[in-house]
Formats: structure tokens, sequence, C-alpha cells
């Protein structure tokens, strides 16, 4: 559905075809970005143009074919990933040696990192990764994570090494499974 297979027909495909509308000058770029979505697809051309097809915003129509995405065409992509309802996508300004994460769609809990706003219908940057080198993005319901430079400045979360907070938390999870598995008699049927 959507259209996210490009094949300009809402049908399953049970076996790969190819997408007859990368070829010649719209070729796809083999080390370009690619990316997979749970209902939108994108490729990036060898002139550098991004094309997506299949449901790209949350409002609006769906794209059964290739187009471009014109609100990153100032922009060098480096990586970009596609969640559920949200796109990530990071850039290097073409006007100004910039670094930076377009985002856009409607968040679910915060994923897109542009509060207080509930989403953003048309393509913006998060100001908190502006200037970050990010390595790698992964969407998801609710979730992006990035991959980024050490030395991006971002806060580090040290994991505890008490021992007895771990054993602690442990023994707690096992007695409420516990609990729960002594708690009452399973209900069956009667014969």
């Amino acid at each position: 559905g959507y259209g996210r297979l490009s094949l300009k027909e809402q049908k399953d495909e049970l076996s790969a075809r190819r997408i007859e509308f990368f070829k010649g000058p719209y070729a796809a770029d083999p080390e370009g970005v690619f990316c997979c979505g749970m209902a939108v697809s994108a490729v990036m051309t060898k002139a550098g143009q991004l094309f997506m097809w299949g449901q790209i915003k949350p409002t609006g129509d769906c794209w059964m074919y290739p187009r471009p995405f014109y609100e990153l065409s100032n922009f060098k992509i480096h990586c970009i990933s596609m969640g559920c309802t949200t796109g990530f996508v990071h850039v290097t300004n073409l006007r100004q040696p910039d670094k930076g994460l377009v985002v856009w769609g409607q968040k679910a809990i915060g994923e897109l990192g542009i509060a207080p706003s509930n989403s953003a219908a048309t393509a913006r940057m998060n100001e908190h990764m502006a200037g970050k080198d990010i390595q790698g993005i992964a969407a998801m319901y609710g979730a992006a994570l990035y991959i980024v430079d050490a030395d991006a400045g971002l806060p580090s979360i040290e994991a505890p090494e008490d021992e007895e907070h771990v054993a602690t938390a442990a023994k707690g999870a096992g007695s409420k499974r516990g609990a729960a598995s002594k708690g009452g008699k399973s209900k069956k049927a009667k014969k």
C-alpha cells in the first residue's frame, strides 16, 4: 500500500522487480543514499537529487511513483532514515558549510526533537543537532537513534558500575515475575 513499491499500482509483489524510473538521466547513484521506511522509500540519483515515493508526510496524498523532494535541493545529503510517520536527513547546506539534521512528520513521543511543536508538515532543522557530525540515523515508531561523532559535545550517559544496584534491579524484576506466576490459578475451560 501507499505506493511504497513505486510500481504505480496497489498490489503485493512476490518477487523482485526493477523500478523502471531509475534509468538514463535518473539513474540511481550506487554509492548514494537509499532508504526504505514503513510507508516511504527514497533514492539519491547520480545528479544529487533525492527522489521519494509512498506516504511522504502524514498529511497529503501518497506518491505512487518517484518524485523529487525539492525541500532538500540546496543540501548535500549524508544519511537518511524514515520512521513510521517521520523523516530524518543529515545534511550539509550547499550555501554555507553548516551541517544539520532536517526532520519532518508527525511525532509520536518527541522523536523529532523540535519541542514544543507536535509535528512538522514541512522539512525543518532540528536545532539541537546543528553542527553535529552524524554518522548514521535509525528511525522507528516513537524513537530516533543517531550515531554521532564522539567529539560532538553531546552529554554521555555512563552505565552504573554499582553491582548492588544491578543486582537489586534484577531481583526486583525476578520477584515480579515470580509473584505473577504464583499469584493465582490459571483459568482453563472446564470439560
